[in-house]
């Protein structure tokens, strides 16, 4: 990165640094954006899998990748030699008066060193992830059948996946139900018609046929290509 400095500025070092600073900053996002195809890959074979459903015992998983696969995670792993334990003291609430106590935590300057790090942890306990079906992001499921998250994807009501779901399927339900509810209405009339013409063979021959055009119908009213005036016109018994 080339640094620009005007020699008339006032105070030319604290250019310098705010250069410098973001200078950092670049190669920081750049960092971290490198290791998310990384990463996308070690979550793919231990934690979710490309369904976006839990993988099981992603800790067995790990330790398979680690023996064979030396590329992807000796290259990840040895990110962890700019990770350092650290020993902080602090004064936590509900001791007594003169009370110390001190709490260890990992710090570094490389986020993505941090994140693999939480990334073996995660693997080490067994928490298995999916991918939301709604917004498709990956969280951690209840059980290995929930299929969203509890996120706020709706700002304006302040709804979460699972209840932006929900009512989705709700009403995908209620209008599948309608349309499933006229089709067994004209199936029903169009089969009394042929039982009381028994050995009418052209009118079975028209009943199939009908019955054909009239589910693949209610397929594309399903998936909206037509409108329920539409499949309702569509399917009316000739």
């Amino acid at each position: 990165m080339k640094y620009y400095i005007e020699w008339e500025t006032e105070d030319r070092s604290l250019c310098e640094t705010a250069l410098l600073v973001l200078d950092y900053f670049i190669n920081f996002l750049k960092k971290i954006s490198a290791f998310q195809k990384d990463l996308r890959a070690l979550i793919g074979v231990t934690l979710c899998g490309k369904d976006g459903r839990p993988l099981s015992a992603p800790s067995a998983r790990l330790l398979k990748l680690a023996e064979n696969d030396g590329e992807l995670y000796g290259r990840c792993s040895r990110m962890l030699d700019d990770v350092h334990i650290k020993l902080q003291q602090y004064m936590p609430e509900g001791i007594k008066k003169g009370g110390v106590a001190a709490a260890t935590f990992y710090a570094s300057d490389n986020l993505p060193a941090l994140v693999f790090l939480e990334f073996q942890q995660m693997c080490a306990l067994d928490l298995r992830a999916a991918r939301c079906e709604n917004c498709g992001r990956l969280f951690l499921p209840f059980s290995s059948r929930t299929k969203y998250c509890d996120r706020v994807c709706d700002e304006d009501t302040g709804a979460s996946c699972k209840e932006v779901a929900a009512r989705e399927k709700y009403a995908a339900q209620v209008k599948a139900d309608r349309a499933r509810q006229l089709y067994q209405q004209l199936r029903n009339k169009y089969q009394m018609r042929c039982a009381r013409a028994q050995g009418n063979a052209k009118m079975r021959e028209d009943y199939n046929k009908w019955r054909d055009t009239a589910q693949k119908a209610m397929v594309k009213y399903q998936v909206g290509e037509m409108s329920f005036e539409q499949f309702a016109e569509c399917i009316q018994i000739p």
